[in-house]
């Protein structure tokens, strides 16, 4: 019983990190750090469900033992090791996800629970567009030249923009695959998805809108969804002739594409980091205030910046053998979630599949944009869908062990 307990307060406490993270990171701490300890102390007494993990758990452990000897040359030990208990917990949430998620039924529950933190989210985002403040936090609007730019609960747009790239996906597949009982239930559920796109499109964030579309042509090329990739194609050549210029091209006080100078500035800066400590960064979490002692040119134009690119990021703080071990966790987590797409325990859970490579993938689009890898909302997004498409794959096996169970 207590088995049982311990793995379901895990399980409800991702839950409680999923509907409050958006406006509480320390809510976000609690529920996370609870979830890690129970999940810890349940497989400690049940050793032989740490089995299908075991890959995982190797990879993720060098992963993590090479990121932290970044920290012994950081000169900023204290900041170092706030970013190795950061790490970790990513680690966690993917181990954890990948575990509690591999039935069936846990998956649907989520899939409401996500549901509803999407809802939430999304009025939200609208009371911010109508009152100028969002109802949690009283964040205020953003402006980007004449843009303007909703936040909803987040404190920033990308963040927004992130969970709902990944997010969109997931009521798509509600939309398409739910039976709703009645017409009330059907207009809602269309019109909160309406609304999501709206509220995406408000964030103005070009990464976030690049890579959803990317992942959108993704998810109609593997569901072999002939009509929404006609879609996705006209809406390509539409939107440059419908959106304003504004929308489109960010202009700073000299008139010049923004983005664009800036993550230039950006990147060219990461890659000095990672020329000068190639093999263990320049020390994991210290980028912001250690990049400026490999930086040759100092350009004025971004000052103490992030990198803007998540993976440069990695590869500056913690070196190019730990980005080498995180590609090559994305890279087997993408196959395993590929493999319970292509034999699914029945084609009802096809477009589901689909909707989670989907949301992961637009998430690690964006992260080569955007400073999401690294922002401890983002990050659990990220780390926690990774989990999900290691999770799919071992659906089926379970399903098939307790049908021989239960026979």
């Amino acid at each position: 019983m207590m088995n049982i307990n311990l793995k379901r307060i895990a399980e409800y406490a991702l839950y409680g990190v999923i509907l409050c993270f958006s406006f509480s990171k320390a809510l976000l701490e609690i529920f996370v750090t609870i979830s890690i300890i129970s999940w810890l102390i349940f497989i400690f007494l049940n050793k032989s469900e740490a089995k299908p993990l075991r890959q995982l758990i190797i990879l993720l452990s060098t992963f993590l033992i090479i990121s932290s000897i970044s920290s012994f040359q950081s000169d900023h030990l204290e900041t170092s090791l706030r970013g190795i208990l950061k790490l970790f917990k990513s680690s966690m949430i993917l181990l954890i996800g990948m575990h509690l998620f591999s039935q069936h039924e846990k998956l649907q529950r989520l899939w409401y629970v996500l549901l509803c933190a999407f809802g939430v989210i999304v009025v939200d985002s609208i009371i911010q567009h109508v009152f100028g403040y969002d109802l949690f936090r009283q964040n205020p609007i953003l402006y980007s030249d004449t843009q303007i730019r909703l936040t909803g609960p987040f404190q920033q747009y990308g963040l927004l923009a992130s969970f709902l790239i990944a997010a969109t996906p997931i009521i798509y597949v509600f939309l398409t695959t739910v039976r709703l009982t009645s017409k009330v239930k059907q207009s809602a559920a269309i019109s909160v998805f309406i609304i999501g796109l709206f509220i995406l499109y408000k964030t103005h964030s070009r990464g976030a809108w690049l890579a959803a579309f990317v992942s959108w042509i993704v998810y109609a090329v593997i569901t072999k969804q002939k009509k929404l990739l006609l879609i996705l194609i006209l809406t390509a050549f539409i939107s440059p002739l419908v959106l304003p210029k504004n929308a489109l091209l960010h202009l700073n006080i000299e008139r010049k594409e923004q983005s664009l100078a800036e993550r230039y500035q950006l990147w060219r800066r990461a890659l000095e980091v990672i020329k000068a400590r190639p093999l263990f960064g320049c020390g994991i979490n210290t980028y912001a205030v250690n990049h400026q002692k490999y930086d040759t040119i100092k350009h004025w134009r971004v000052p103490g910046y992030y990198a803007h690119n998540g993976y440069l990021q990695l590869a500056a703080e913690t070196g190019l053998i730990a980005l080498a071990l995180f590609l090559t966790i994305i890279f087997i987590s993408f196959q395993n979630g590929m493999k319970a797409l292509r034999s699914p325990p029945s084609e009802e859970m096809k477009p589901i599949f689909a909707g989670i490579i989907c949301g992961a993938l637009a998430l690690l689009l964006q992260a080569g944009v955007d400073t999401t890898l690294h922002n401890l909302q983002s990050a659990f997004l990220i780390w926690f869908f990774l989990g999900l498409l290691n999770a799919i794959s071992n659906i089926k096996q379970n399903e098939e062990v307790k049908a021989q169970t239960n026979g």
